[in-house]
């Protein structure tokens, strides 16, 4: 039976334009919520249109009133809006965040440098049409009319924050909301969604977009994170052909190497790292590390297991909702 996707809807960063103005920049608000109207395609991704967040909502949980938010504080501020944890934030190694877009239905809300995205759209051939171009800003150095990318000043590392939504294999294609999207001829493409591609203009491009992985692999060895990438993956958005959305789970937990399921309120003993596995590699105890977690940080745990690598005479560990997150026993107290 074929899988089919909920698809999210885009989420334009770009709304707020001066009075008077006939254009769209990077103005109040807009200019630097990259993280947040991507963090609000995730939250509809998660939970197939079903809780529907706005970009200003998670803006103003984040506290942030100036320079932009991390997808970190973006992920903690849904959580405070909707009562639930529905992303998994770290460094992870590309490989594993591809596999599971690509296996297991997952999204992921993703922080990148946007220059390999700008440098490719440039070398587009000229004249393509607005459907045919990937990238949100056609100025090297800003979007609209002044803030450079990422709301910094000017030489700064041009970070945004995009969605990638699923794989298309080539010469496959997909209408997402209205928009036909095809693989690339000789290599699979990653659709995204790209806040600042809002079709402002006919030289930027509209709507959720295609990067070939050649360009996905440059963006991430671009990224100067060593190998790994920073962001937050969702839950799972495929559905049966047949089925709507409403007739899967939202909140669904996702038991993984052998694990129970639980429901418990923890906090921290001392600084503390979350896994991307329990399966702790005693030759490379750092091998799998995506967040430190400061002490008596609170937690909400879904599911434990004692099949994960031995640490202080134990091999307990828990994890989160889908099974991305795990800290070794000895370092939870009950909250």
């Amino acid at each position: 039976m074929a899988t089919a996707y909920y698809h999210p809807s885009l989420v334009p960063q770009l709304t707020d334009p001066p009075l008077g103005s006939k254009h769209f920049t990077s103005f109040a608000l807009g200019g630097v919520s990259c993280t947040c109207a991507a963090g609000a395609v995730a939250q509809d991704r998660s939970t197939r249109g079903h809780v529907l967040v706005t970009m200003k909502a998670i803006r103003k949980a984040t506290g942030d009133t100036a320079g932009g938010t991390s997808v970190q504080q973006v992920d903690d501020a849904l959580a405070s809006i909707v009562g639930a944890d529905n992303l998994s934030t770290g460094y992870w190694h590309w490989p594993r965040v591809a596999k599971k877009i690509a296996e297991e239905g997952r999204g992921f809300l993703w922080s990148v440098r946007y220059r390999k995205i700008f440098q490719y759209m440039k070398h587009q051939q000229h004249g393509s049409p607005q459907k045919d171009l990937i990238c949100g800003s056609d100025r090297e150095r800003g979007f609209g009319d002044q803030v450079p990318i990422g709301g910094g000043p000017a030489g700064e590392a041009d970070w945004h924050a995009i969605f990638a939504h699923m794989w298309l294999a080539s010469g496959e294609s997909v209408v997402i909301r209205g928009k036909t999207l095809t693989g690339p001829a000789n290599e699979r493409g990653l659709v995204v969604f790209d806040s600042l591609c809002d079709g402002r203009r006919g030289s930027v491009a509209e709507g959720p977009v295609v990067y070939p992985q050649s360009l996905v692999l440059d963006v991430v060895a671009d990224s100067l994170l060593f190998g790994k990438t920073y962001g937050a993956l969702t839950d799972d958005a495929r559905v049966e052909e047949g089925q709507t959305p409403d007739d899967v789970p939202t909140r669904k937990r996702t038991l993984r190497y052998g694990a129970q399921p639980i429901h418990r309120r923890f906090k921290t003993v001392g600084p503390s790292w979350f896994r991307s596995s329990p399966r702790r590699d005693p030759n490379d105890p750092r091998e799998n590390v995506v967040r430190w977690l400061p002490a008596g940080a609170p937690l909400e745990l879904y599911q434990r297991t004692d099949q994960g690598g031995r640490m202080h005479g134990s091999r307990r560990w828990f994890g989160n909702r889908t099974g991305d997150l795990w800290i070794h026993a000895n370092r939870l107290e009950a909250h």
